[in-house]
């Protein structure tokens, strides 16, 4: 701009300097030949000056033209940079919004599943706690048969006190029962406590993104008052010297308000990413709680698993009328089963071994529902080769085992009241209402008839005591 107007004021002196020349040229003419001369030259001095002022107007109206395209292209040069800040300012800042919009409803419906899971687990923690009182309950009543069978049974008084011993166990098991329900509401009230910390940081993030919105506001108005003053600009520009000086001290103020606008939008972007980290540890946070959500319901699952297995073994135990303690459970310590009997896939099996005599069908049952058991009901093959497996020949009419199977009406039935679907017949099956299995036979061909007076031996099957999982 300087070089341009340095340029324009040498044409301008030139132009000044000419008409001097010129009249000196005249005043030369004049002295040569006044008198023939006087009148012409005049004339011309006076059109040469008239010529001379309309090449300066003319000079001096290009320089303005010139001038004032100068101060549009920069206005509209500008313009179109304070556009495209704007631009990309606005489109920053709705994408911001968008993200903080969709973390925001990421962290409630985080909340909301956090919430429906406290929910699931008080009640879980209710129908638990119900449980423990029946079983308590259950307790006062096995207590109170205790006592009556010890004044009846004066005899069995050393068991009966073994049996007061075991139900000691059960009520130390059921009062660690409780303290583990305690630990779970303590680690459930844990989980309100940091959601409720959860719940003020994402309110404290609503409040940071409010600030930005106020902020980016700001600029915009800040943006309008910079377009005005450019306006502005262009309007008292128009005498050429005020223009030049006041377009100079206006691009001064530009500049510093464009590198002010840079600064804030230095520290916009700044705080943005402040509160990217902040979000980035806020999900870090609800993942360390999603782990720790993780490990309480696999606590629970694992109590639940015991409280099962414990209910088990309570449901096993009335089925006695009176329980064998020294037979589950010698030396203090019980077993899955009793001496003497197999354990197999959660069950026990008494292969009754024993030399003759022997016993009939309803003889053996009767000895197995004394055992609290019942005669063998075979579910499927792989119970079938196990069974197979553990019995052993001997020598008698049909040396086989009773198993309880039996046929009615044309109908082989278990006495779990199941109809039979195996059919591991031998190729003689025999004559009979009843069934036995013979050794040392194809576990798939194995079963005979017989009467139900025969002597035999027999199979029984009961409940395992503790069950494994």
């Amino acid at each position: 701009m300087e070089e341009e107007i340095n340029s324009d004021t040498l044409v301008l002196r030139k132009v000044a300097s000419a008409p001097k020349e010129e009249k000196e040229d005249q005043a030369v003419i004049s002295e040569v030949n006044p008198k023939e001369l006087a009148t012409p030259l005049s004339t011309e001095v006076e059109a040469a000056a008239r010529c001379h002022s309309r090449l300066l107007l003319v000079c001096l109206g290009i320089l303005c033209v010139l001038l004032a395209a100068i101060i549009v292209v920069m206005a509209v040069y500008i313009n179109m940079v304070m556009n495209k800040q704007d631009a990309n300012l606005s489109a920053e800042n709705q994408q911001l919004m968008v993200v903080l919009k969709n973390r925001n409803e990421q962290l409630t419906a985080d909340n909301r599943v956090l919430k429906n899971q406290t929910e699931q687990l008080t009640a879980d923690n209710t129908v638990q706690k119900n449980r423990t009182e029946q079983l308590t309950a259950d307790n006062r009543v096995l207590k109170n048969q205790t006592e009556q069978l010890t004044a009846d049974n004066r005899v069995l008084k050393n068991r009966t006190e073994q049996l007061t011993a075991d139900n000691r166990v059960l009520k130390n098991r059921t009062e660690q029962l409780t303290a583990d329900n305690r630990v779970l509401k303590n680690q459930t009230e844990q989980l309100t406590a940091d959601n409720t910390v959860q719940k003020n940081r994402t309110e404290q993030l609503t409040a940071d993104n409010r600030v930005l919105k106020n902020q980016t506001e700001q600029l915009t108005a800040d943006n309008r008052v910079l377009k005005n003053q450019t306006e502005q600009l262009t309007a008292d520009n128009r005498v050429l010297k005020n223009q030049t000086e006041q377009l100079t001290a206006d691009n001064r103020v530009l500049k510093n308000q464009t590198e002010q606008l840079t600064a804030d939008n230095r520290v916009l972007k700044n705080q943005t990413e402040q509160l990217t980290a902040d979000n980035r540890v806020l999900q870090n946070r609800t993942d360390l709680m999603t782990v720790e959500i993780g490990n309480l319901e696999n606590q629970t699952k694992h109590l639940n698993r015991q409280k099962d297995d414990l209910n088990w073994t309570l449901g096993v135990i009335l089925t006695f009328n009176n329980f064998p303690v020294n037979q589950f459970c010698p030396d203090k310590k019980c077993q899955p089963c009793r001496g003497g009997w197999i354990l197999y896939q959660k069950k026990c099996y008494l292969f009754y071994d024993e030399p003759a005599p022997w016993k009939s069908w309803t003889q053996s049952q009767t000895y197995c529902k004394d055992s609290g058991a019942d005669l063998v009901v075979i579910d499927n093959q792989q119970e079938q080769e196990f069974i197979s497996n553990n019995t052993k020949y001997y020598f008698s009419v049909n040396h086989g085992y009773w198993i309880g199977l039996k046929e009615s009406n044309g109908t082989f039935i278990w006495i779990d009241g199941r109809r039979d679907t195996l059919r591991y017949w031998l190729e003689t099956g025999g004559s009979g209402s009843y069934v036995l299995v013979i050794p040392d036979k194809s576990p798939t061909q194995s079963w005979k008839r017989s009467s139900p007076e025969f002597q035999l031996r027999f199979i029984c099957e009961s409940e395992a005591l503790i069950r494994s999982n």
